[in-house]
């Protein structure tokens, strides 16, 4: 033993992780495609008519948790929240979205930002 020098507190032991062995092929494509068809504030014809509705749709904002559960029964099953995730991050580039996090960090709000164009 060498004098002078500092013995760890504690030694971990080694944990076993499961984890996928295989990589998912996820049609992220049609996953945005799902995803931004679930949202109310989506891209589309607005005529007169209906721009009235369509501003309070921007306004709204939605829950992530809540959007995958909308969004989970019509997609494949093997789906998983990080997929979900990574689809939202693209659509709030693409779209301009804002995503507002919780102070508990268990879900965060969907806006729409209305100093982006759409």
């Amino acid at each position: 033993v060498v004098s002078g020098l500092i013995q760890p507190d504690r030694i971990v032991d080694k944990v076993d992780i499961q984890y996928e062995r295989f990589a998912k092929r996820v049609d992220v494509k049609k996953l945005k495609e799902s995803i931004w068809g679930t949202l109310p504030f989506q891209d589309a014809a607005i005529d007169d008519l209906t721009r009235a509705t369509s501003d309070l749709a921007i306004q709204s904002k939605v829950s992530f948790e809540e959007l995958v559960q909308d969004v989970a029964p019509k997609v494949p099953s093997n789906v998983t929240v990080s997929f979900y995730f990574i689809c939202m991050l693209h659509l709030a580039n693409d779209k301009g979205l804002e995503l507002v996090g919780q102070d508990d960090m268990r879900d965060f709000q969907i806006l729409h930002d209305p100093s982006v164009p759409r």
